[in-house]
């Protein structure tokens, strides 16, 4: 079962706040895969953990990967509850904070596929560290940079927007998804000028199947009985 992007949004706050809460803008189907990501400006603030994350209706989440200094948290929800959903990213203390939600059909159950992986850098050009994956999905990668610093997605590569925001003063966050049709080693790069960043990777494998059950087709062979 192929994956699919479904719908996708994000929020960003104006100041310090406990924290920030994002709606889907339509409803989401049940079974779906949310990916989640939440951005803070504050070194140990953006948490760990999927406890940081939580939903109307309520959803079970998981823990991908954080940056170091954990900036960014990457999680997700396996199995989605259906309807009207808004998501909630408590960072760890108050801080500026952003969140980018996705969603997607055709994620397998059991979903992780790969090592996702955090890292950090003072460069020209954000550029996540490498993922393997062992089969086809999709990928989540994610970056916050210092300064507020205008970013570009690497052109041709693949990869989609899920949510930005170049406008914080202390901050900037970009996050993208990308599709995959088979197995490989992946990473994500932005364009974007000097300055400290902190960036994140996952990935999920598609699901196995799909189509519904198989039917069995019998033949039958008629042979015409020729009389005398």
């Amino acid at each position: 079962m192929a994956v699919a992007h479904v719908q996708s949004t994000g929020v960003s706050s104006s100041g310090s706040v406990a924290s920030v809460s994002k709606a889907f803008t339509s409803n989401v189907t049940s079974g779906n895969f949310l990916a989640i990501v939440g951005i803070s400006d504050d070194a140990n603030d953006g948490g760990n953990s999927a406890a940081n994350f939580s939903s109307s209706p309520s959803n079970t989440f998981s823990y991908s990967v954080s940056s170091p200094s954990e900036h960014v948290n990457s999680s997700y929800v396996t199995s989605a509850a259906s309807g009207s959903t808004t998501i909630t990213f408590t960072p760890d203390t108050g801080a500026y904070c952003g969140l980018a939600i996705a969603e997607f059909s055709g994620v397998d159950a059991t979903p992780a596929d790969g090592t996702p992986a955090g890292n950090t850098d003072n460069t020209t050009n954000p550029t996540t560290s490498n993922i393997t994956t062992t089969a086809a999905g999709l990928l989540i990668a994610a970056v916050r940079v210092n300064s507020g610093r205008a970013m570009t997605e690497d052109s041709g590569s693949g990869w989609n927007l899920i949510y930005e925001d170049e406008t914080w003063s202390a901050i900037a966050a970009n996050i993208a998804y990308r599709i995959t049709s088979g197995s490989g080693t992946y990473s994500h790069t932005w364009t974007s000028a000097l300055g400290g960043w902190w960036a994140t990777i996952a990935g999920y494998k598609e699901g196995a199947g799909g189509g519904g059950p198989k039917i069995p087709i019998y033949y039958h062979h008629y042979q015409q009985q020729r009389i005398a």
